[in-house]
């Protein structure tokens, strides 16, 4: 029977206190980290990106899918690039909202990305679209139905007028317990030795 492990966060990389980096820009900052595919809701984003003129849209990560590019013509908008992962973090704790614009429908890919954890990890407010298994983040992510939701929720959200969700990182999403979990499972198979020690040596 298949089991699924899920994706998860080592909480002590994302709690520190790096200074700003230098690249991102002043003022405040809605944030993305991660690979800028076909997954990137483009239309969303412009119609958001307008809408929240008074803050900085900030892309970080690598360009996969070149239609992204078209964010980079506003100029509240920086598509930053890839930055190694020892620099994320800093990135991250320094965005006043972190979003997940992605597309919902066609081509999700099972609805548990990494960011999510990452940006909670930070202390971060998350913005998402409805993408699959979000409905299990509402009482840590503010999910939107659209660009006009999007944008009535970012504006509460950098002037304080919404209060803040409550945000943490559950002690079986940090990848301490999860590799933990997976030894459990491990134990006792055949020819499995190896493995274990692998895992238990991370």
């Amino acid at each position: 029977m298949p089991i699924v492990i899920p994706n998860g966060v080592d909480p002590q990389r994302f709690a520190g206190d790096e200074r700003r980096p230098d690249d991102l820009p002043g003022g405040l900052v809605v944030g993305y980290a991660g690979k800028l595919a076909d997954r990137i809701d483009v239309e969303f984003c412009l119609e958001v990106v307008e809408g929240v003129g008074d803050a900085s849209f900030v892309f970080v990560g690598p360009i996969m899918d070149p239609g992204v590019r078209r964010l980079a013509r506003r100029t509240n908008v920086r598509l930053l690039g890839d930055r190694s992962p020892d620099r994320l973090p800093a990135y991250v704790r320094h965005f006043d909202v972190a979003w997940i614009p992605h597309h919902v429908g066609e081509g999700e890919t099972g609805g548990d990305p990494i960011k999510l954890y990452e940006y909670w990890a930070a202390g971060r407010q998350v913005v998402s679209t409805a993408i699959d298994g979000s409905d299990a983040w509402r009482k840590q992510a503010w999910i939107v139905a659209d660009a006009p939701e999007a944008i009535t929720v970012l504006r509460g959200l950098l002037s304080g007028e919404l209060a803040p969700k409550p945000v943490a990182v559950a002690t079986e999403r940090t990848w301490a317990s999860i590799s933990a979990r997976l030894v459990d499972l491990l134990v006792g198979e055949p020819g499995c030795e190896d493995a274990v020690r692998r895992v238990a040596d991370t």
